[in-house]
């Protein structure tokens, strides 16, 4: 998955008004909400830090990720930050070089002698996060049944996983070192092809 970059850098002096910048909040550590409802992560340190050296504001608009890029089109925010891919929902915009580059995992349990490949998970439950679209396709393209999970509780779902409740997990391979040795867990790279 691509973190993809768009900006519209046209100078300070054409924005009298604070720039406003779309973003979801649910993508640790790049943009999330703390205990204390702040916006925080790489993405909005990042935002501030152009802004600060264009000598411009902006202001932060919370929205979903899939609204973001209809959002910019339609004037209703001047730039878009969040996490972006490839896919359906940012296909109609123009985007920036990408600043950081991971993949999707499927993580099963080291225990787990019938899953050794993604195709192994034709038919079998994986739970992904729900405000995915693209990993609930990653999934249901290796004939999974996918499970979808409130985004924010990876470390629930890795108990699931844990407890054989679910058989697999996809995840961001940015996610899964603080997990692997931890928890016993084994991932399996998917085709990049199919993201």
């Amino acid at each position: 998955m691509k973190k993809v970059l768009f900006f519209l850098m046209l100078g300070s002096f054409l924005f009298a008004d604070p720039i406003k910048v779309g973003m979801d909040f649910k993508y640790p550590p790049f943009e999330y909400l703390d205990d204390a409802g702040k916006i925080r992560g790489f993405d909005v340190d990042l935002a501030n830090e152009l802004a600060k050296r264009a000598g411009f504001q902006i202001e932060i608009v919370k929205m979903e990720y899939d609204s973001i890029c209809d959002a910019v089109n339609e004037k209703k925010v001047d730039i878009g930050i969040s996490a972006f891919g490839d896919d359906e929902a940012t296909a109609a915009c123009d985007h920036g070089v990408s600043y950081f580059e991971s993949e999707l995992l499927f993580v099963k349990d080291k225990s787990r002698k019938d899953i050794n490949t993604p195709e192994d998970l034709a038919g079998k439950k994986v739970a992904y996060d729900a405000d995915s679209s693209v990993l609930k396709d990653v999934v249901t393209a290796y004939g999974g049944k996918a499970v979808p999970k409130k985004s924010g509780t990876l470390v629930l779902t890795l108990l699931l996983l844990h407890e054989g409740k679910v058989d697999s997990i996809v995840l961001d391979s940015c996610n899964a070192p603080i997990y692997m040795e931890s928890l016993k867990l084994y991932q399996m790279p998917i085709e990049t092809g199919l993201i």
